[in-house]
């Protein structure tokens, strides 16, 4: 995927989170071996939000594999601790699927996963 296209599948996301009345906290975080795409906080939750943007929405949810998922968790360890304010705050992590609605068209498909994998 390309830097432009994943930099509209994230911008997409961002908008589609706040349109829901999540409050953007941070954007592409890069800590350690790992990149948060989005930090967002709704209803004292704060959420670590993963964002992939394919042609094929199983191909987005494959795209979240274990070794992604444990630098995910390794990177927002790495932000609480640089972040105390947020320390009693419940967290979890999400994953946004941005994929094409039709294989001619332009327009984006979006699918929001609250609480899509835990820390195990």
């Amino acid at each position: 995927m390309s830097t432009q296209r994943g930099q509209r599948g994230e911008q997409a996301a961002r908008r589609y989170l706040q349109r829901r009345g999540y409050h953007i906290l941070a954007q592409n975080v890069r800590l350690g071996r790992g990149e948060i795409d989005i930090i967002a906080s709704k209803n004292e939750v704060l959420a670590f939000i993963e964002v992939k943007y394919y042609k094929k929405r199983n191909d987005a949810l494959l795209a979240v594999h274990r070794d992604k998922r444990r630098r995910l968790i390794q990177a927002a360890s790495l932000w609480l601790r640089q972040h105390r304010e947020y320390s009693d705050a419940r967290c979890r992590f999400d994953v946004v699927l941005v994929t094409d609605r039709q294989p001619s068209w332009p327009a984006m498909q979006l699918e929001h996963i609250p609480d899509a994998f835990r820390l195990h």
